[in-house]
């Protein structure tokens, strides 16, 4: 089985037995496609063995994301693709293991709330009640 008909399998997979949606679906979609493109160095179309995929390729394809400067959060959205995608096929017996189960997830930074400063607060209390 290709890339090309796996990718197939899967997308038809998450929008008739998953119901996900067609915005899901799409990105899904959109982030395969870039995957493969980095693997065949451009050529999307150009069909690519199943076997041939390993973790390291999948990290190579994080690090080509992170030097192009995607944000974390970008990466970690297209690596659960794969790894959504990887374990589909593992699942359905097309791949002998899931490769993306072995790279880690890039790590996020923590996202701290803001607090508003007392002068702030000061001016919220200060306007008058409608």
């Amino acid at each position: 089985m290709t890339f090309h008909e796996a990718e197939q399998s899967f997308l038809d997979y998450l929008k008739y037995q998953r119901n996900y949606s067609p915005h899901t679906l799409k990105n899904y979609g959109r982030d395969l496609h870039e995957f493969v493109g980095y693997l065949t160095s451009g050529r999307p179309d150009e069909p690519v063995p199943l076997e041939q995929i390993d973790h390291i390729s999948i990290r190579d394809f994080l690090s080509h994301l992170s030097r192009r400067g995607n944000k974390k959060t970008s990466m970690s959205r297209k690596l659960a693709a794969l790894r959504s995608f990887f374990r589909f096929l593992y699942r359905e017996g097309h791949v002998p293991n899931n490769p993306a189960r072995l790279v880690t997830t890039p790590r996020l930074p923590e996202n701290t709330p803001r607090f508003l400063s007392v002068k702030e607060i000061e001016t919220i209390l200060s306007i008058p009640e409608p």
